[in-house]
């Protein structure tokens, strides 16, 4: 999944605006994902950037990007969700991993359905956000971006009575 370009800025307006605090560690399947810091993306929105670490040895797997914006054409240059994965911890199934871990998160922020971006043709990153349940919504090509692939990952609908 594609990363914003500013992610590496870290912009205490931003923390504030996301309240950074209330962002909740999360642990699944073996891993934790621990808030480092908020950023502005290149869109205005902001961001935050997520640590993923395997639990059982504190190995560094990679970071993840969260938009924290419901407004989709915010956040349509790269998605929702962007991921680095450390290159020895590639074509592991962490792309399917850190989604069904966040995703949650930011349903929990009152965001609707997720945006993911993925670059045109990278059969794994298509793999392995096709295994949350996300839909292929479009791709581009030859704009220059460095996502040209959209995939739609609905909310799932609340318990009746919920």
């Amino acid at each position: 999944m594609c990363l914003d370009a500013n992610w590496r800025i870290v912009d205490d307006a931003a923390a504030q605006e996301v309240d950074l605090a209330s962002l909740p560690q999360v642990s699944a399947d073996g891993y934790r994902y621990a808030v480092t810091h908020a950023f502005r993306a290149q869109t205005g929105v902001p961001g935050v950037v997520y640590e993923m670490v395997r639990e059982a040895d504190e190995e560094p797997i990679g970071c993840v990007t969260l938009l924290l914006s419901d407004d989709e054409d915010a956040v349509m240059h790269v998605g929702h969700m962007g991921c680095s994965i450390r290159p020895e911890h590639r074509s592991q199934g962490h792309t399917t991993r850190l989604i069904r871990a966040l995703a949650p998160v930011m349903w929990a922020r009152g965001i609707g359905d997720l945006i993911l971006g993925s670059a045109v043709g990278h059969a794994s990153h298509y793999q392995s956000i096709g295994a949350t349940g996300a839909m292929l919504i479009g791709e581009q090509f030859g704009d220059g971006s460095n996502c040209g692939a959209l995939f739609r990952l609905s909310r799932p609908a609340s318990p009746a009575g919920g």
